[in-house]
């Protein structure tokens, strides 16, 4: 029987204040400086992880700096890291702002760039950028967001000034929920409403047929080391209660070929949504979380074999923040809810505790 996981929670905050209940991920974390980045409502909180790890983290100095939001920046739907320079807010008002983490822990923030992704739209409810990624091979900006579209924006920075240029608008039949660049930087991949997985490379675009359920995430995994080809990797997609392994099949000749390899159902077919999701590339694991149970769990992979998943815990509040990454050999998972607590747990993947995927009961 293979080894699975174990999870044993190490840690615990509880911040002041609320986070919105708001189906992306309201939590980021820098490897670089060690900080940590909370959103809440009307305001953002940046510390360094050892006040929630304590001995188990080398930084255990500092404290909770509070910072407000932008008066312009309406609810935050999604923080992020950016070049492992800068936490990005995605905003529901198609705002992104960039503040470089050295000035957040320095206490003064100062925002290098904000930009506008909005454009003139029949209804509000086509407004909010929901995924972003960037290619430091071409310093593009990719953005997927809640209209059908993506935008790609070519990105010129120095030490005082940024500014952006929109070089490229890629239409699509219905929103796009996430956006991925691959390791290689030479392609990237999106998941949308439309219920397939549409991959681009420099010119042209290559999309699977449809699948069962809309689609939430997706993640490149490498087949070998250095992929440079489409064919060297394979990608990991979640739809509203499963997780697919699409295989991408190229062969002399033909436009490559998207394809299911593996499907494995999560949640229930109605209500589910896997909405939350964080790597640790060093473990070749993927974190989920899933609405409504609340319930995290671990997707292994490894090349061609089949993904192992297990889950690891269910919460009894929501989950609006996800966060995990790999130091000194272990695995840290860090989650927030919607209360404010600030969650941290050691995961060993190789322990034989482990809490059993079994198939859901039926009315």
């Amino acid at each position: 029987m293979p080894k699975v996981p174990h999870i044993q929670e190490i840690g615990r905050v509880q911040l002041q204040g609320t986070s919105h209940e708001y189906h992306a991920n309201q939590l980021a974390f820098s490897p670089n400086y060690g900080l940590l980045c909370c959103v809440m409502i009307n305001k953002f909180l940046v510390a360094p992880i050892g006040l929630l790890l304590g001995s188990k983290f080398r930084k255990t100095s500092g404290k909770f700096l509070t910072f407000p939001l932008d008066s312009a920046c309406t609810r935050v739907g999604t923080v992020t890291l950016f070049d492992t320079e800068c936490f990005i807010f995605l905003c529901e008002n198609d705002f992104v702002y960039f503040y470089p983490i050295e000035s957040l822990a320095a206490g003064t923030p100062k925002c290098l760039l904000v930009l506008n992704n909005s454009e003139p739209v029949a209804s509000n409810s086509h407004k909010g950028t929901w995924s972003f990624d960037f290619s430091s091979k071409n310093s593009l900006l990719i953005l997927g967001s809640n209209k059908p579209c993506i935008d790609v924006y070519a990105l010129s920075s120095s030490s005082e000034k940024w500014s952006t240029q929109k070089v490229l608008k890629l239409s699509q039949k219905h929103n796009v929920p996430d956006v991925k660049v691959s390791p290689c930087m030479q392609f990237f991949a999106s998941v949308g409403i439309d219920r397939k997985v549409h991959v681009f490379d420099k010119s042209n675009e290559f999309q699977s047929p449809a699948l069962e359920s809309f689609l939430w995430s997706v993640k490149w995994v490498p087949l070998k080391r250095n992929p440079d080809r489409l064919c060297d990797y394979s990608l990991l997609v979640t739809g509203a209660y499963l997780i697919y392994t699409i295989a991408i099949i190229e062969k002399d000749g033909q436009p490559p070929l998207l394809a299911v390899k593996h499907c494995h159902e999560i949640g229930e077919m109605n209500g589910s949504r896997i909405y939350l999701q964080a790597s640790v590339d060093d473990f070749r694991v993927v974190f989920y979380v899933i609405q409504p149970k609340q319930r995290l769990f671990m997707v292994r992979y490894d090349e061609e074999a089949e993904p192992q998943i297990s889950i690891l815990e269910d919460f009894h509040e929501q989950v609006v923040g996800l966060q995990a990454y790999s130091r000194d050999e272990v695995m840290h998972v860090v989650v927030l809810m919607k209360s404010g607590s600030l969650r941290a747990y050691e995961v060993d993947p190789f322990r034989e505790k482990f809490k059993p995927i079994t198939p859901e009961p039926t009315d």
